[in-house]
């Protein structure tokens, strides 16, 4: 912004959205993505105990979902706009904005896990005969 590269130079507005944008469009993908695979290699490896290789992991990714859901509505709809009001905070509130945020997520993404299993539960077995 000081350079002219970036429009609105002493705006704290302007420079808390630039630097949301920046850090949501390059890191948030790559992070979701790895979450993602993470997350399903510990389902199949814990939870259905099974022997689970990396590939298979990955290919357990929806990733039409990830990328329409995550990357077209979570991150411009919810992550950059959160985080512009987040760097709009005094330094040192940043932090704990950052980790109340995290807490929040964990908690919505673990009860929306548990539904999801939830249903398949009950999709299996409403579909035994």
């Amino acid at each position: 912004m000081e350079v002219g590269l970036l429009p609105f130079h002493g705006s704290a507005l302007a420079a808390a959205f630039f630097t949301s944008c920046t850090n949501n469009l390059f890191f948030a993908p790559l992070h979701s993505a790895l979450m993602r695979v993470c997350g399903n290699y510990a389902d199949l490896r814990f939870l259905q105990n099974r022997q689970v290789t990396v590939r298979e992991a990955v290919n357990s990714v929806d990733w039409g979902e990830l990328v329409d859901f995550t990357l077209f509505k979570t991150i411009p709809l919810f992550w950059i706009p959160i985080n512009t009001a987040g760097f709009l905070l005094p330094v040192d509130y940043r932090i704990v904005f950052a980790a109340m945020l995290s807490l929040v997520f964990g908690v919505l993404m673990t009860i929306l896990k548990l539904r999801e299993r939830k249903n398949q539960a009950k999709s299996r077995k409403e579909s035994l005969p």
